[in-house]
């Protein structure tokens, strides 16, 4: 068995391809079992805001797995030259993607600790679920946890915490120092959007914030004891 992965990030497609590609929470298992029927034995499923990838396990003795890729991403609507807009890794190189992925290698700031907790939360998902995991795709994501945890003991990417969050705060902090903040606007209920709110509401409460969203009704369940005003984008 080795470990097979197809996958695309910020370097090689779109953001709209990426979400073309995503699941939500709620249709996320019910798609991994319609994707597992097409012929894989195994699927661990990633998607950040910048990469979304597929893990599996095919047995050594297969050889076309590029078509098994490509039937994947055709049953979510996508056309075959999408295959091409991402990578295909098998074997000693799918593994040391997966690493260098869980070391925040190939992050687009190198050195955020969050994709780690990403990878941990995905493989922790699909067991949950009940849905299959061979132990060469297990070992290999435990491989990965272990090695990115070495090298942010053993290098210098683990002596300061940074992520696109702190890194888009840092410059916040820098403007406010030319500009006076007066008003700010915050468009989405990512974890980002939410964490710059909060510093807003820790480090400027006296600056009001807009918060614009699609759905005004999912901005309700965040948007408790934080007084802002909310707009829809409908």
């Amino acid at each position: 068995m080795k470990l097979h992965l197809w996958g695309t990030d910020f370097r090689r497609s779109s953001a709209e391809l990426r979400k073309r590609l995503a699941f939500s929470a709620e249709e996320r298992n019910e798609q991994i079992r319609k994707l597992l029927s097409l012929g894989f034995q195994d699927l661990v499923y990633l998607a950040t805001c910048n990469r979304v990838e597929f893990y599996t396990t095919i047995p050594d003795y297969f050889s076309d797995s590029r078509s098994l890729w490509i039937t994947l991403l055709k049953s979510l609507g996508l056309e075959e030259d999408v295959f091409y807009k991402g990578y295909h890794l098998e074997g000693k190189s799918a593994v040391r993607h997966l690493i260098r992925v869980a070391s925040s290698l190939e992050s687009l700031v190198v050195g955020e600790s969050q994709i780690l907790g990403q990878l941990k939360e995905c493989l922790f998902l699909t067991k949950e679920a009940g849905l299959p995991v061979k132990n060469a795709l297990e070992r290999s994501f435990h491989l990965a946890f272990e090695t990115a945890k070495k090298v942010r003991a053993e290098t210098a990417l683990g002596e300061k915490s940074v992520s696109v969050v702190s890194l888009g705060l840092d410059h916040l902090r820098e403007m406010q120092e030319r500009i006076p903040l007066e008003q700010a606007v915050v468009v989405g209920r990512g974890s980002t959007s939410i964490s710059v709110i909060h510093w807003l509401r820790k480090n400027h409460p006296e600056v009001p914030i807009l918060w614009v969203n699609r759905n005004l009704e999912v901005l309700d369940q965040f948007a408790e004891g934080i007084v802002l005003q909310k707009q829809s984008l409908k």
